[in-house]
């Protein structure tokens, strides 16, 4: 699977370089996305380094003549010098998003459309999703640079679209916990490309699952009245080998497949440490350390640390959200919501963590207690999820009790390595 383009997708400026440029960042991948290179008709003024050992500076492109093109180092490494070139190699080369646009709709069974939105850098209305008569969702694809871009692409769709809609771009790395939770609200869902398509042997982009596999989770939440058999259910309908095996967020739900049985599970915040674990099998991993990636920290709280203080608009927001979740609770009370409930209480427990850690009120500001917390926190999610899925799919669960270690390191140690899909 070509990870490296989505990876460059969203840390390349313009979505656009030179041959050379796009060799160096997707390797042996460069193959496969030449199809979806087009040229500009315009010649770069910079070049990548191409010596064996490369300096840190793009070279730049001086031309002396028709015939006589040469690149330059300019930042005095030592290491590479002046470079000859031919007029076909600074030609820019863009990515053709509109052909990728299509690929991403064809895979989920979406109509193409290509309309370029106002205001955003590479966002686009690329088609409309239609599982049923007179039901009609709009599909995007926003490929943006960092994670408040993308935020701010969530928060402008949310408030334009008063359906639910689907939302696709490169991979997840930008995806933050809060604006997922906004989409998850209004019942939309965010795909990421890396998960959806892969190319085939003739350098083609094609679907890497079914569409109903692929959108299930999604049509059980915006379908809520979709019948059995439906597209929302196809996803357990497929039919696996043996041998596959699927750990999967759609929405609220998971696909869960082992030994072939494909089974869904309500979504909780286990889920998710499960999934982390089975994707670096073998590694060993700090409970504070699988927390703050599932919470999108970039970095772990310090073991030795209670932490920081919290600032007094941080600590207003922080009980501001405390009061929506006890309103949200108060009105599932009964509902039989369970999983939404185990998921409110979950973020509702870590939040008082949180204000209790920066004012004393929870008896929290001694070192220890922090691992310790982190400690109990993730290992009592994960116990609840393995619940979960015990009473869906036993064969799953009897294969995760006796591979997964529960601790203040985690690890997931199977008899043998067979690749999750995670």
């Amino acid at each position: 699977m070509p990870n490296q383009l989505w990876q460059s997708l969203e840390r390349l400026p313009g979505l656009a370089d030179v041959e050379a440029g796009w060799r160096e960042l997707v390797g042996e991948e460069f193959s496969d996305i030449k199809t979806l290179l087009r040229p500009t008709g315009e010649y770069v003024t910079s070049y990548p380094c191409t010596a064996d050992r490369p300096c840190s500076c793009r070279h730049d492109v001086i031309e002396h003549g028709p015939d006589d093109i040469v690149s330059i180092c300019r930042c005095d490494s030592g290491f590479c010098g002046t470079s000859p070139l031919k007029r076909s190699d600074i030609v820019l080369y863009e990515m053709d998003c509109q052909a990728l646009a299509e690929a991403a709709s064809t895979a989920i069974g979406a109509s193409r459309e290509f309309t370029r939105m106002e205001g955003f850098y590479k966002t686009f209305r690329i088609g409309t999703y239609s599982p049923g008569e007179g039901v009609h969702f709009p599909v995007f694809l926003t490929i943006q640079l960092d994670s408040p871009d993308v935020s701010r692409v969530i928060e402008t769709l949310l408030l334009d679209n008063d359906k639910p809609f689907i939302l696709m771009a490169p991979t997840r790395e930008f995806l933050e916990p809060k604006p997922e939770s906004f989409l998850d609200r209004k019942k939309c869902v965010f795909l990421a490309l890396s998960e959806v398509l892969v190319f085939d042997g003739e350098h083609r982009l094609a679907p890497k699952r079914p569409a109903g596999e692929i959108l299930a989770g999604f049509l059980a939440g915006a379908m809520p009245g979709a019948p059995q058999g439906s597209a929302a259910t196809a996803a357990l309908a497929t039919e696996y080998p043996k041998d596959a095996r699927v750990f999967l967020k759609q929405g609220k739900r998971w696909l869960v497949v082992y030994d072939g049985d494909p089974k869904g599970v309500d979504h909780m915040m286990g889920m998710d440490y499960i999934r982390l674990l089975l994707q670096s099998p073998g590694q060993e991993i700090h409970a504070s350390t699988l927390r703050s990636a599932v919470a999108g920290e970039e970095d772990p709280l310090p073991l030795d640390s209670a932490g920081e203080m919290l600032d007094p608009r941080a600590l207003r927001e922080y009980n501001k959200r405390i009061s929506e979740i006890d309103e949200d609770l108060a009105q599932l009370a009964g509902g039989g919501d369970f999983a939404r409930i185990e998921s409110l209480t979950e973020e509702r427990e870590a939040l008082l963590d949180e204000v209790g850690r920066a004012t004393g009120l929870r008896g929290t500001r001694d070192a220890g207690s922090n691992r310790e917390r982190h400690r109990q926190a993730v290992s009592r999610a994960i116990h609840r999820a393995l619940l979960a899925i015990k009473a869906e799919h036993e064969a799953l669960w009897q294969h995760l009790q006796n591979s997964l270690t529960i601790g203040e390191f985690l690890a997931y140690r199977p008899d043998q390595t067979i690749p999750w899909t995670t």
